[in-house]
């Protein structure tokens, strides 16, 4: 499936965020652009905020081929939440998910690629990350027509201490 031309949203003061958490190499070299985490405002979450922490697990797409038709932007991002929800064993209600268009090269041939990058504090692992690439990888192929050997997914176990949230980090 080929998608019309769009451009991408640059957050350039997130972008930096993430940089500097990540120690950025070769490969990360693209521009990531979105991070949200959010701890839950009850009473008893705030009080093991020390201890206990609810983050949104992020997941950001990048891909090649333009902007996705709203339809099957919409479609993507609902399947990729109930992935990311379920293969996380956490709620859908702290998922966030983001989907851009970029220019990227694999293998030495532009186009026709995709980067996925899942952070989570806590749920990142051995059991939860090989369920998460082979169903991710499954819905970029449905709805982007990427091929499974053309998408790399990197998985971050974040510290808690590298987050904020509201000016104040979650450890």
């Amino acid at each position: 499936m080929r998608f019309g031309g769009g451009g991408v949203l640059l957050l350039p003061l997130v972008a930096f965020l993430i940089a500097q958490m990540h120690q950025v190499n070769a490969f990360m070299a693209y521009r990531p652009i979105s991070l949200t985490t959010h701890v839950d405002s009850t009473p008893y979450a705030r009080s093991f905020a020390r201890t206990s922490v609810v983050v949104k697990p992020t997941l950001i797409v990048h891909h090649t081929g333009g902007e996705l038709p709203a339809d099957e932007k919409a479609a993507f991002l609902a399947e990729a939440s109930k992935t990311v929800s379920v293969t996380l064993g956490k709620a859908e209600s702290y998922v966030m998910v983001s989907v851009c268009p970029s220019s990227m090269s694999f293998a030495g041939q532009p186009g026709n690629a995709a980067f996925l990058y899942l952070a989570s504090i806590g749920h990142i692992g051995p059991e939860t990350n090989k369920p998460a690439a082979k169903e991710l990888t499954a819905l970029v192929e449905k709805h982007m027509g990427i091929p499974a050997n053309r998408v790399f997914i990197q998985f971050s176990d974040a510290a808690a201490a590298n987050f904020a949230w509201q000016g104040n980090t979650f450890g």
